[in-house]
């Protein structure tokens, strides 16, 4: 995508975010290669967002399919809140869990949005090989990489609560031949470290907390 399709697709933004205009700065600045935050304003209601998530949403809006709203304090999505979005996912009762096309999952979590609804690995052509997803969470990307072809994916998550819930994903996908889950850390030597503690009891973000985890060796 050019750069000035990128720019007309994120001039969409100044109908979501009352300063969409310092946002859209920003995430220029971010394609330049500067680190940046995005706090994104809409009413009452101010939030971070990535310029992942920011691109998705202008995107979206240039194509008239998303609204953002603030109401006592709260983010709403298209009438939904932020923080229990679900975009284009239909809950089925059948299997408690959340459907779109061939891709189940537990519970969505804003990386699933940005994968299968945003589009954040499309470039990428993994049809016929081994990929390796280092930080896989709850295997919203590996499952992904399978139904886009890949021959087998080996997906490492360090964090004991995401890994059970890749886990679920799995069986839910029946992609048990496809994925490898591994529950370890990547590094250069055996060993252990802590990482913040992933609450996977809501759409993304993280709990304050440290857990122990083994790692494995980069051989």
């Amino acid at each position: 995508m050019s750069w000035a399709i990128r720019v007309k697709k994120a001039l969409y933004s100044r109908r979501l975010f009352d300063n969409w205009f310092s946002l859209l700065i920003k995430y220029v600045l971010f394609r330049l290669g500067f680190d940046v935050r995005l706090m994104a304003r809409v009413g009452d209601c101010t939030f971070e967002l990535s310029p992942e998530v920011f691109a998705c949403l202008t995107n979206r809006a240039s194509r008239k399919l998303v609204k953002l709203s603030c109401i006592d304090g709260e983010l709403y999505i298209n009438g939904g809140r932020y923080g229990e979005y679900h975009g284009t996912w239909v809950y089925d009762n059948s299997c408690n869990c959340y459907v779109r096309n061939n891709a189940r999952f537990k519970q969505i979590h804003w990386t699933i949005y940005e994968i299968f609804d945003c589009g954040e690995y499309e470039p990428s052509n993994v049809k016929d090989r081994v990929v390796v997803d280092i930080g896989a969470f709850v295997g919203d990307s590996a499952i992904y990489f399978a139904l886009r072809g890949s021959r087998r994916v080996v997906a490492v998550e360090p964090h004991p609560d995401a890994y059970a819930e890749m886990l679920d994903n799995i069986k839910l996908n029946n992609m048990e031949k496809a994925i490898i889950p591994i529950n370890a850390g990547l590094a250069s030597r055996p060993g252990s470290m802590c990482v913040e503690n992933v609450d996977t009891s809501h759409t993304g973000g993280t709990t304050i907390g440290l857990v122990s985890v083994s790692m494995l060796s980069q051989r």
